[in-house]
């Protein structure tokens, strides 16, 4: 065999051997490395906007930028963490406290038997989920220093990402075996589906959390903030939705002998609350009519289970990535 063919096909083994190790190294921080990376891409625009603001100085803005970001993230989810911490305990003592179920005693009796207690069976499983709670605290707590290192690399590799963009992207289509047509269009496809993503899940969950969390302050809902924070994390999940978690809690209302307050929030939860979603959706999604809405369903989903919570956006890229290409085998028959 000849020996440049040797040395060739030997070079791609130790290339994918290396790759292989490095992805290994990097995997504990993979899912810090990716929203580095969506940040950026979020980002960038106003980046350049600061970097040409300050002259060009590439790492002078850089530094302000991540600097900027820091204070505008880090310490108020620090901050925000700990006002939820707090308030985790006594929005659960409420909740049960607050429910009164020997009312529904007698429908229980019906459709489960005479022998049911559904006093018991409440208290055993609200007394089931606060152990898991509190089983869960310390090593929430052990993860905490793993938490703020992975921090510091989201910002340290960000700041690189800033300064040496460029010179990242132009060194990513030097080896890319792509034509210049097909790599921009991967771009231009990565970045719609990102921003589809971030825009039409992230920013839609946490407007239906806000709204939640105000209503439900309005109406007294005990840990109000903890609840809207809830609310915030289920919208964010395609078909879950926040009625998830405004319903309950306005049967709890209901339960609790606040009636108007639970009709209020059910009459308002439903025209308001999950409305929300169909009014701003096409304005937020739209701008990314790439992003076809059963790709960010199945890819959110799937992704997740597959790969945690980083699967929330890796899900969708993968399959936006996968279409991407087939097009370009399409066009290129």
């Amino acid at each position: 065999m000849d020996k440049e063919l040797v040395s060739k096909y030997a070079f791609i083994v130790f290339l994918l051997v290396l790759a292989y190790f490095s992805f290994i190294v990097i995997s504990p921080f993979f899912s810090y490395l990716l929203f580095s990376v969506v940040l950026v891409m979020l980002s960038y625009p106003m980046y350049e906007w600061v970097s040409a603001k300050i002259g060009g100085h590439r790492r002078v803005a850089s530094v302000l930028f991540v600097s900027v970001l820091i204070v505008l993230i880090i310490l108020p989810a620090i901050a925000f963490g700990m006002l939820l911490i707090n308030q985790a305990p006594s929005a659960y003592e409420s909740f049960v406290e607050g429910i009164d179920v020997s009312g529904l005693q007698p429908l229980a009796e019906t459709v489960m038997g005479p022998d049911v207690n559904l006093e018991e069976v409440f208290a055993n499983s609200t007394s089931d989920f606060r152990n898991y709670v509190v089983s869960s605290a310390p090593q929430f707590l052990s993860s905490a220093g793993e938490v703020m290192l992975g921090f510091f690399i989201l910002f340290f590799v960000m700041y690189y990402l800033f300064a040496q963009g460029k010179e990242i992207m132009d060194g990513i289509k030097k080896i890319s075996p792509l034509s210049t047509k097909h790599h921009d269009a991967l771009l231009s496809n990565i970045n719609n589906v990102v921003r589809g993503v971030i825009e039409g899940q992230i920013v839609l969950g946490l407007i239906q959390g806000l709204l939640a969390g105000i209503l439900f302050w309005i109406l007294g809902v005990p840990n109000a903030l903890f609840w809207g924070f809830v609310t915030a994390v289920v919208s964010m999940l395609p078909v879950v939705g926040a009625f998830m978690v405004w319903l309950p809690v306005a049967a709890w209302l209901l339960l609790s002998g606040m009636i108007w307050q639970g009709i209020t929030l059910i009459i308002l939860g439903g025209t308001v609350i999950s409305q929300i979603d169909n009014i701003l959706r096409p304005y937020l999604v739209g701008r990314y009519a790439e992003v076809h809405p059963a790709l960010v369903l199945i890819g959110v989903l799937g992704g997740m289970s597959v790969f945690g919570i980083v699967g929330f956006i890796l899900g969708p890229l993968i399959l936006a990535l996968f279409v991407a290409f087939l097009r370009f085998y399409a066009d290129d028959l």
